[in-house]
């Protein structure tokens, strides 16, 4: 009879412990959700009390998101470091049997290499409204930054650069000839570490006299801002970085694309970026076939 009203007493007690255990449930997940906005909070003090910028959102991760490492300059101060754009182009395979057409394409396993060089020796890639800053004399960023484009969009960027960006996390921008650009893209790599930014609409051709002979600076103003704006409405609406199409610049050029509302725009000189430089016509450092890993580590 003893055990009977125990087994009785033991099922009124189930109901009660699983209330129990459910309140402290609760009850922690509250407690780390306060810890881990306060945590979030002790760093943006942190960061803030040495001056350097910050665009970390509360509600979110922070090791999902970018910390800026940009340091503000005072006025009257200058930054002493340069900053190497690289440039991309195009990529092969070796293992299947691909071969380079030129000095522009680089096979995969040198980009793999180079992308480990970056993470082993831990490398700081900057937002475009950093590099802006930067060029403005606004803020310093670390000796050790770089940025990565790639120019034109071709086959060989989705199918061997970007699964290797992914990999190993490292940012990047693709510079797009939007006319045949398919904008499922934008939501497809949107989760992906490429960015999309503007190589122009239809002026990436032949037809003018300056330069390399592309078409863009023997256009109009008129002409070459509508392209630009119907170039920025097929990414999205968001693009606000150029890349010249053949590197060729002109005042007129520069204009244009003023007009059209971007931040940045970069030829094909071969040089890093440094602060006071005309936003309009900003450099880049090649990155050629023959490159090897130290040549490639000088160029940085």
């Amino acid at each position: 009879m003893a055990r009977k009203k125990n087994k009785i007493c033991l099922k009124r007690f189930i109901p009660f412990l699983i209330c129990l255990l459910l309140l402290i449930f609760i009850v922690f997940k509250l407690f780390f959700s306060i810890s881990n906005k306060n945590r979030i909070s002790d760093i943006k003090n942190t960061l803030e009390a040495e001056n350097l910028v910050f665009n970390v959102e509360e509600n979110d991760s922070v090791s999902n998101k970018h910390i800026s490492k940009a340091i503000k300059l005072s006025n009257g101060e200058k930054s002493e470091n340069l900053l190497p754009v690289l440039m991309y182009h195009y990529f092969y395979d070796k293992s299947m049997g691909e071969t380079g057409k030129n000095g522009n394409w680089l096979e995969i396993s040198k980009f793999e290499e180079q992308l480990k060089y970056l993470n082993e020796n831990n490398y700081y890639f900057p937002t475009w409204d950093e590099v802006s800053d930067f060029v403005d004399g606004k803020v310093d960023l670390p000796k050790k930054s770089v940025v990565l484009t790639m120019d034109d969009g071709h086959e060989s960027l989705y199918t061997l650069a970007i699964p290797l960006l992914d990999k190993y996390q490292i940012p990047a921008t693709a510079f797009i000839i939007t006319k045949n650009f398919d904008s499922q893209n934008l939501e497809k790599y949107k989760k992906s570490t490429i960015q999309f930014e503007s190589h122009t609409n239809d002026m990436h051709h032949g037809g003018g006299t300056y330069g390399h002979g592309g078409i863009f600076p023997a256009l109009s103003i008129e002409k070459s801002v509508d392209d630009l704006k119907t170039s920025i409405e097929k990414l999205g609406g968001n693009a606000r970085v150029l890349a010249y199409p053949y590197g060729d610049c002109t005042d007129k050029t520069k204009e244009a694309v003023q007009k059209a509302g971007m931040m940045l725009a970069f030829t094909t000189v071969n040089k890093k970026v440094k602060p006071g430089m005309n936003k309009y016509e900003l450099p880049r450092v090649r990155i050629s076939s023959e490159i090897t890993i130290k040549g490639f580590s000088n160029s940085l």
